[in-house]
C-alpha cells in the first residue's frame, strides 16, 4: 500500500492495514471478483478492469493486474495486485466515441437533408406561382397554408442536422442575457405552479457569437428535461448564467474544452436525477429515460450537437433524488459591430429585363424557377449541370446579368462552375443555392466570392429578394 493507492482510495496505510478487499471492492461486485480469482488459481495471472470505491465513497474504474505468488513448495500465499486509476481516461473515450457516432448519423442526415430539399423546392416555388394566378381569396389562404407547412417539414430537417451534423447556420454577436429572460419567461407562464423558478444571471457581458434560434433550443431542451424531472412532486428550477475563465482542471476533464473565456449557463433541478449507469447515454441519439410518448430522445442530443458545433462543451452532474445540473460552456466574444447588408425593396416586375442564367440538375426546379423568374421579368438561361452551363455562357456571356447555381451537381458542381466562371468573368454575380450548406460549403462558397446563398427550398419572395439585391449590388 503506496503512496500512490493512498492518493487513489484516500485511505493511509494505517486506516487499511488488516482490512480484507471486500471493504475496498463492495458487495455488489463480490461476483466478479469471485470469477477473477477462479481464473487466478487456474492460469498464475489475471487482468480487467473493476469499480472499487473510494473512502469518500465515490467510485473509480480501475485497470488491474493480479499474480499469484507461490512459496518454494508451489503453494499459493498472496496475490500481487497494480492497479491503475482509467476513470478519466475511459471518459474521454466515451466522449470521442460519441462524437464519431454523431458523426455517422450526420452523414445520413445531411444526404436525406440534400434530397429533401430538392424535392420540396419546387413544392414551394409552385405553389406560390398558382397563388398569384388565383383571385380567390380562400384558394390564396389554402396555398399559405400549404406552403407553411412545407416550410415547417423543412424546419425539421434542419433539427435533424442540427442534431446529427452540427449544422451552421448565420451567426451574429448577441448576448444570450436576453434569451435567457425570454426563456424563463416561457416557463414561468407555462410550467407547473409546484415548480418554482429561480434565476441567477451575472452582470457580466455575456456576449456569444451564434443563432439565436438554434441557442433558444439548447436552453429550452435544458429547462423541459429539467421540468420532466420534477413532473411528479415539483421542486426548484434554477438557472445561472455567468463569465468564466476555463482553468486546468475543466481542461483536463472535458476533451472539447480549449483555453479561454466562456459563457457558463446551468440548468438545475431537484428532481428524480439519472442513474450512475445513464450518464454516459444521455446525449445518445432517440435515447430516453421517459415513457412512451413523453419523450423523443432527440433533445439533449441537439444540445450536445449544437453545443460541440459552436466549439464549446457541456458538463452532466446528477444525484438519484436530489436533481440533475447541466451546464453549457459557450465561447465568450468581444462584442463588434456588426456589418449593414445592403438591401432593396422587392419589386414586382424587373424593368430592364436582365438575363439570369439558372442551372440545377433536378429538371422540375429549373422549370419552376424559370417561370418564376420570367412572370417577374427577367430572361431566363437554363443548364443541367456545370459543364453545359459554362457552354450556354460562353454563347451569352455578354448578355448574362446573374447565374445561379445548385452547389452540388453531377458532371460539374456548382463550385467548379464557380471557379471557370470567374476565369472568364472575374465580376460575375453569382448566387448559390443548395439543400444542404453546411460550413465547409460555406466557407468554400465564401472564399470564392459568392454573392449570395440560397438555402432550398426557397419561397419566390426569398428568391426575386436574393436576385434583385444581388443585382443592385451590381450596379452600386
Amino acid at each position: 500500500w503506496n503512496k500512490g493507492a493512498e492518493k487513489m482510495y484516500g485511505y493511509t496505510f494505517d486506516e487499511i492495514a488488516g482490512k480484507t478487499p471486500v471493504e475496498l471492492r463492495g458487495k455488489e461486485s463480490s461476483e466478479e471478483f469471485q470469477k477473477a480469482k477462479e481464473i487466478l488459481m487456474q492460469t498464475g495471472a489475471w487482468s480487467g478492469e473493476v469499480w472499487l470505491k473510494r473512502k469518500n465513497g465515490t467510485s473509480i474504474l480501475i485497470q488491474s493486474r493480479w499474480t499469484l505468488i507461490k512459496d518454494s513448495n508451489g503453494n499459493p500465499t498472496s496475490i500481487l495486485s497494480t492497479n491503475t486509476d482509467i476513470t478519466e481516461k475511459r471518459s474521454i473515450e466515451k466522449q470521442l466515441l460519441r462524437s464519431q457516432r454523431l458523426e455517422s448519423i450526420g452523414t445520413l442526415a445531411s444526404g436525406v437533408a440534400h434530397d429533401l430539399n430538392n424535392l420540396l423546392t419546387p413544392v414551394v416555388l409552385g405553389m406560390e406561382l398558382i397563388k398569384l394566378q388565383i383571385n380567390d381569396d380562400q384558394g390564396r389562404q389554402r396555398i399559405n397554408s400549404l406552403v407553411s407547412i412545407v416550410q415547417r417539414g423543412s424546419s425539421l430537417i434542419q433539427q435533424l442536422l442540427s442534431f446529427a451534423k452540427g449544422k451552421d447556420g448565420p451567426r451574429e454577436a448577441m448576448n444570450v442575457r436576453y434569451i435567457i429572460d425570454e426563456s424563463v419567461k416561457f416557463v414561468r407562464e407555462t410550467f407547473p405552479r409546484n415548480i418554482d423558478v429561480q434565476v441567477d444571471i451575472a452582470k457580466d457581458e455575456l456576449i456569444i457569437s451564434g443563432d439565436s434560434t438554434q441557442i433558444n433550443q439548447v436552453i429550452m431542451n435544458l429547462l423541459i428535461n429539467a421540468r420532466d424531472a420534477m413532473e411528479v412532486h415539483g421542486g426548484l428550477l434554477t438557472i445561472k448564467a455567468s463569465r468564466i475563465v476555463a482553468d486546468e482542471l475543466l481542461l483536463k476533464r472535458y476533451v472539447d474544452a480549449s483555453p479561454g473565456q466562456y459563457i457558463a449557463i446551468t440548468v438545475r433541478d431537484t428532481g428524480i436525477g439519472i442513474p450512475p449507469e445513464l450518464q454516459d447515454r444521455v446525449f445518445e441519439p432517440f435515447f430516453t429515460t421517459k415513457e412512451q410518448g413523453k419523450g423523443t430522445g432527440i433533445g439533449l442530443t441537439t444540445v450536445f450537437s449544437i453545443v460541440r458545433n459552436y466549439k464549446g462543451f457541456i458538463t452532466l452532474y446528477s444525484e438519484i433524488g436530489k436533481g440533475t445540473a447541466f451546464t453549457v460552456y459557450l465561447p465568450y466574444i468581444e462584442q463588434a459591430e456588426s456589418d449593414t447588408n445592403y438591401v432593396v425593396s422587392l419589386q414586382k416586375k424587373s424593368v430592364k429585363n436582365e438575363c439570369v442564367l439558372f442551372v440545377d440538375d433536378e429538371e422540375f426546379i429549373r422549370s419552376i424557377a424559370a417561370d418564376t423568374l420570367v412572370s417577374f421579368g427577367y430572361k431566363v438561361l437554363t443548364a443541367a449541370n456545370g459543364e453545359e452551363a459554362m457552354n450556354v455562357f460562353l454563347q451569352n456571356q455578354s448578355e448574362i446579368a446573374l447565374v445561379i447555381t445548385d452547389v452540388m451537381m453531377p458532371v460539374k458542381g456548382g463550385l467548379e462552375l464557380l471557379q471557370d466562371l470567374r476565369k472568364l468573368d472575374p465580376a460575375i454575380k453569382v448566387i448559390a443555392a443548395s439543400g444542404l450548406m453546411h460550413s465547409k460549403i460555406a466557407s468554400d462558397l465564401q472564399a470564392r466570392g459568392v454573392a449570395a446563398v440560397l438555402q432550398k427550398p426557397y419561397t419566390v419572395h426569398e428568391l426575386l429578394e436574393t436576385v434583385q439585391n444581388t443585382l443592385a449590388l451590381k450596379e452600386a
